[in-house]
């Protein structure tokens, strides 16, 4: 049982990848050099999800840097990150998916409060502002 009610997840987005347990972001970007992240994850972040990060080898660094926590996640190069995806959805009936849910909740919850906290703005309105010299 979850410590939420599924009313509370948010379903603006009407889209049933984000109402699942675990959601692979498909970045549009997948070099190590460059990391960008898209609508993808962060309406993955906000929905309570296992974000999965399919991009970037360094994509999890990068959100833990921001202040996001993604210990159920793996950085590695791209073709052995879809091997690790690959295996973890062949290896993992659904009871093994709410079991890690049920176990990452800590986790689940301080995303959630990262996602929305106004430091995060900060960053990025500093980030935009260093950049357009506003």
């Amino acid at each position: 049982s979850l410590p939420y009610a599924r009313a509370d997840v948010d379903w603006s987005n009407r889209h049933p990848a984000y109402s699942a347990v675990y959601n692979i972001t498909g970045e549009s970007i997948s070099e190590d050099e460059q990391i960008f992240f898209t609508e993808k994850t962060w309406k993955s972040l906000r929905s309570r999800c296992l974000t999965i990060n399919l991009g970037s080898r360094y994509a999890n660094q990068y959100l833990q840097q921001l202040g996001f926590l993604t210990d159920h996640d793996l950085d590695l190069p791209l073709l052995d990150k879809i091997q690790w995806i690959r295996d973890l959805m062949q290896n993992t009936t659904l009871a093994d998916a709410f079991e890690a849910q049920a176990c990452y909740q800590d986790l689940i919850e301080h995303n959630i409060s990262r996602f929305y906290s106004s430091n995060l703005k900060k960053i990025f309105v500093n980030y935009l502002r260093d950049r357009l010299r506003i």
